[in-house]
């Protein structure tokens, strides 16, 4: 489209063009098999940043000799649960902190995290099959599977809530409940490994709640449901 000619004219870029729509996961995994750079880090169309957000990811991922960087961000409207700011890092330092907070729905964005190349690829990249929470999967996975982590101060980004149709979130939820269920499953079974189970299995239960109540609030009932079962399974229902 014109942006990509915009692009390519103004900067030095390489194109990979996906003919067919297959997801972000995919388009995502296309980049990393592309990519020759020591750090690769991946930006949405409904992002937006502030500050040297990608110059801070670097030098901090040079500065620890880390594998994963995350990078304070938030949504445009400055409200979101979720976000990450610069006063929450110091208590995200270390490994079992950070997958706390994540089974209880603190993720970050994509946009505001970055890797070395090889330690993406060591993990293999995204999940294909997921269709929804691929973003929060990635993350997970990078700290589960054992990539040291590091924060930068430098920068946000911003994820602006738009209202297009073609955004992931605005499809049902009903077509994702075999995503959301494997996502979950797949958190349940780390949990069952982790020195902190139940205080693990409590947060998800919680994040699960959530999810459910919003799930069942737009009437997508069956994701609702398969939301529900998990935060039961999980943890008691005192929310």
């Amino acid at each position: 489209d014109s942006g990509t000619e915009l692009l390519v004219a103004d900067y030095p870029v390489q194109v990979v063009l996906n003919r067919i729509a297959r997801g972000s996961q995919q388009a995502r995994n296309r980049g990393l098999a592309a990519v020759t750079t020591e750090y690769v880090a991946f930006l949405d169309s409904d992002d937006f940043i502030t500050g040297e957000l990608h110059h801070g990811m670097v030098e901090a991922l040079r500065r620890t000799g880390a594998e994963i960087v995350f990078a304070p961000w938030n949504h445009d409207t400055g409200r979101a649960i979720g976000h990450l700011h610069r006063d929450d890092m110091a208590d995200l330092a270390s490994r079992n902190a950070l997958l706390l907070a994540w089974a209880g729905g603190r993720v970050s964005q994509t946009g505001a995290m970055a890797w070395r190349t090889d330690s993406l690829r060591a993990i293999g990249g995204w999940d294909a099959a997921l269709t929804r929470f691929q973003d929060a999967e990635i993350g997970f996975r990078s700290i589960a599977c054992g990539l040291t982590h590091c924060f930068s101060h430098e920068g946000q980004l911003v994820y602006v809530l738009h209202d297009s149709d073609a955004r992931v979130t605005a499809r049902p939820w009903d077509r994702d409940r075999w995503s959301l269920a494997r996502f979950f499953s797949y958190i349940e079974e780390l949990a069952r490994h982790h020195p902190s189970e139940v205080a693990m299995r409590a947060a998800l239960s919680r994040w699960a709640y959530r999810l459910a109540v919003k799930a069942f609030r737009s009437g997508n009932r069956e994701a609702g449901r398969v939301l529900l079962g998990i935060a039961r399974r999980n943890g008691k229902l005192r929310y």
